[in-house]
C-alpha cells in the first residue's frame, strides 16, 4: 500500500512548489524534559524549504549540536520534517514540525541511532525574509533508551529563493 502512495505523495510535493525558502537556525539550549543534569549543549542547522499548497512544507535539514556539559556527546544529526507553518507576507509567523531523525552519535543522554525531531517557531516576515525564535527537540519517544531528549531554543532566518 505505501509502495503506492509514495509516488502520488511525491508528485503531489514537488508538483504544487508554491516556493522554497533557505533555512537557517543557530542556537543553545538546555534538555527541558530530562532529569536533573541535562545538558546544555549548542547547535546549529540548516534545510531546504519547500511549501505545499497554502500552509504546509517540507524540510530536508541536517544540524549539529556540541555537548557542553560533558554529560553526552556531541552529534551531527538528519531529519526529514513536515510541518504546517502560517504565511504571511508582511507580520507575525507561526509554525510547527515532526519528522523522523537520524543521530550520529548515540550517548547516555539520547540512546540509538533514531531519533524524532519536535519544533515550533515564532517569527515576522517582511515578504522575502523571516526572522524569529524556534524551539526544537530532538528525542526517541520512548523508543530507545536512555531518552532523556535535547532541547534547543534558536535564531532561526529563513530567506525566501524561489
Amino acid at each position: 500500500m505505501m509502495r503506492k502512495l509514495l509516488p502520488l505523495l511525491l508528485f503531489l510535493a514537488f508538483s504544487s512548489l508554491a516556493s522554497a525558502d533557505a533555512v537557517v537556525n543557530v542556537g543553545v539550549g538546555k534538555g527541558i524534559f530530562g532529569a536533573p543534569g541535562t545538558p546544555f549543549e549548542r547547535s546549529v542547522s540548516g534545510g531546504y524549504q519547500w511549501v505545499i499548497g497554502t500552509d504546509f512544507f517540507v524540510r530536508p535539514e541536517a544540524g549539529w549540536f556540541e555537548d557542553l556539559s560533558g554529560h553526552g556527546e556531541s552529534s551531527l544529526w538528519v531529519s526529514p520534517l513536515i510541518g504546517v507553518r502560517t504565511i504571511s507576507h508582511f507580520g507575525p509567523e507561526l509554525h510547527i514540525a515532526v519528522g523522523p531523525a537520524y543521530l550520529q552519535n548515540p550517548d547516555q543522554v539520547l540512546g540509538g541511532h533514531f531519533q524524532f525531531s519536535l519544533e515550533g517557531g515564532v517569527g515576522i516576515s517582511d515578504g522575502k525574509t523571516s526572522l524569529g525564535l524556534e524551539w526544537k527537540h530532538l528525542s526517541s519517544a520512548g523508543i530507545e533508551m536512555p531518552n532523556q531528549g535535547r532541547d534547543f531554543i534558536s535564531i532561526q532566518l529563513r530567506i525566501l529563493i524561489l
